[in-house]
This record gives C-alpha cells, structure tokens and sequence, in this order.
C-alpha cells in the first residue's frame, strides 16, 4: 500500500511495478477507496523481488525510493509465505506524518499541513 495523501495523483493512475512482472509501470494499477492510499493484490511464488510505486504509468513518475529502505534504488521484498505490506507513503520509508504550521493570518491558529 502507498499513502499519496502528501501529493497529488497522477491521472493516468497509481502503479506498482517491479521484478514479479517484468518492472513495467503500465500494467498494475493500485486502486484507492476514497482515503488517498492505494492498494493492489498481488499473487507471487516466493522468493526475492524488488519494486517502485509510481504516481503515473511510465518510468518518469517513478518514486524515489530513500536509501534507508532501498536495494539499489528499489524497495526490496523476500517472500516466504502471504505477507500484507506495511502503508508507506510516496518516496518515503515510513507512514505520512502531517506537519505543524503557523498561519500569519490567523496568528493564534494553527493549522495542519501535511508533508511528505
């Protein structure tokens, strides 16, 4: 799953692609149920693959995946037995946090903001 609540989603979609099917962006489309987080089945023998999400459906809408939690640029995945995967947000090792900012309009508000 990919949170996309930090950012705007492309209208060609939300993809995951990856070494389980030949890493083409175009072909597995993530569906949302109204929340900006995005999810797909996948059924995959096991063993180790990595992937990308992509906020779109070509290589240029790829994520860039944090070092932290990268193997050569991909999210890396060993799968052993049927694993539901931690929500994630976009280009981002962990969940979206929303940020604290201080609106100059309203001085004594304060209003939150997500990031990513």
């Amino acid at each position: 799953m990919v949170d996309l609540t930090c950012q705007p989603y492309n209208s060609n979609g939300v993809h995951v692609a990856g070494t389980f099917q030949g890493n083409d962006p175009s072909t597995d489309r993530m569906y949302s149920f109204g929340n900006n987080v995005f999810e797909i089945i996948s059924y995959m023998v096991a063993g180790s693959y990595t992937y990308k999400f992509y906020n779109g459906n070509t290589g240029i809408d790829a994520e860039t995946v944090p070092s932290g939690c990268a193997t050569s640029g991909e999210r890396p995945i060993n799968l052993t037995n049927d694993i539901v995967l931690s929500n994630v947000c976009f280009s981002s090792c962990g969940t979206c946090y929303p940020t604290l900012v201080n609106d100059p309009i309203f001085n004594s508000s304060v209003n939150i903001y997500p990031i990513r």
